[in-house]
Parts: structure tokens; sequence; C-alpha cells
């Protein structure tokens, strides 16, 4: 699954997300970033991805 979303785009959607999504991207976003060695707009981007397949499956 290859997403190519702005920046503009991802904050639009993140903004949408509930409360659970939000503590869910932001610390997926964490561990991308610190572990994974992303830079931080990668691991945004990734992070977003990551969430909202899981959420899709609810």
């Amino acid at each position: 699954m290859n997403f190519h979303l702005s920046q503009k785009s991802l904050v639009a959607k993140f903004m949408a997300l509930d409360p659970i999504a939000n503590d869910a991207f932001e610390e997926r976003a964490a561990m991308l970033q610190f572990d994974a060695g992303m830079s931080r707009e990668e691991a945004e981007r990734e992070a977003f991805i990551q969430v909202m397949a899981a959420y899709r499956s609810f």
C-alpha cells in the first residue's frame, strides 16, 4: 500500500480523528521517529496510514 499524502491533507485528516485514534497516531509517530529513525514528517505520514488502516477494520 503506497499513499502519497500532502502535509496539508495529512493535517486535515488528522484533525478529524477521534481522541483514541489521535493518541494512537501520536504514539505510533513517536515510535517510528525514534525507534525506526524516520524523520518526523515521514513518521507522521506512516503513522497516519497505519492508524487509518487499523480503524477501517472496525
